[in-house]
């Protein structure tokens, strides 16, 4: 039989904006309780009460501040925007190697083109300047697309190697863009390298969220 304590740790772990902000100790349990307690009521198909609630949230902020990891605060380098891009998924295929060596001697003879290549283990997904999507979009023809999704913007930036091991490093950049509303469409990862990938109108207000985490003044904007 499912317990109130139970489902409010369900909703804690579905919930990191909410874990952090008990983890910081700046959560109004009350206030918690009340917009939780409809939810609570509909899984446990039964009545429950406010108090009830906020017995169970102070029990499960007991567990979350002794798991609690707070990220380091790091400067980050090399931080780069590029815009005008274009994102294709693809099933894979025995045929899409081929197509990343086309893309690499093209980018290779037209200056300021970008092409970044990621395979996983079903889909490959290519993210290449606009000005060379319609080239790969007939180099592609044969294979299984997936999604093309276009007006995009990468913003690209290293990290120090020291602080790669830390918990919690890449998960301050996705919460800052969550709490500023920002989607991000694809991620892009190579070693000590995180490219972020977002709509182009969002852009400038991701570039700022980078920039603000990384606490420098000075950043670098790259070109199309």
């Amino acid at each position: 039989m499912r317990t109130i304590s139970q489902t409010v740790e369900e909703f804690l772990a579905a919930s990191p904006l909410y874990t952090e902000a008990i983890a910081e100790g700046i959560v109004n349990y009350s206030s918690l309780a009340r917009k939780m307690r409809p939810l609570v009521e509909e899984r446990l198909m039964e009545d429950a009460t406010e108090g009830a609630i906020v017995m169970a949230l102070k029990r499960s902020a007991s567990e979350i501040a002794r798991g609690a990891v707070k990220p380091p605060r790091v400067r980050l380098t090399n931080i780069t925007v590029r815009s005008d891009l274009v994102d294709f998924s693809f099933v894979n295929s025995p045929t899409l190697h081929r197509i990343h060596e086309e893309l690499l001697k093209l980018q290779r003879r037209t200056e300021g083109t970008y092409v970044n290549f990621a395979q996983g283990f079903f889909q490959t997904t290519i993210l290449v300047s606009e000005s060379i999507a319609e080239t790969l979009a007939r180099m592609t023809k044969h294979e299984k697309l997936l999604e093309r999704c276009e007006a995009l913007s990468a913003v690209s930036f290293d990290l120090p190697r020291h602080a790669l091991p830390a918990p919690g490093i890449y998960a301050q950049f996705f919460r800052a863009l969550a709490l500023k509303g920002i989607s991000v469409v694809e991620v892009f990862s190579a070693y000590a390298e995180l490219t972020l990938v977002v709509a182009r109108k969002d852009a400038d207000r991701t570039f700022a969220v980078v920039q603000a985490l990384s606490g420098r003044r000075q950043q670098e904007r790259g070109g199309r």
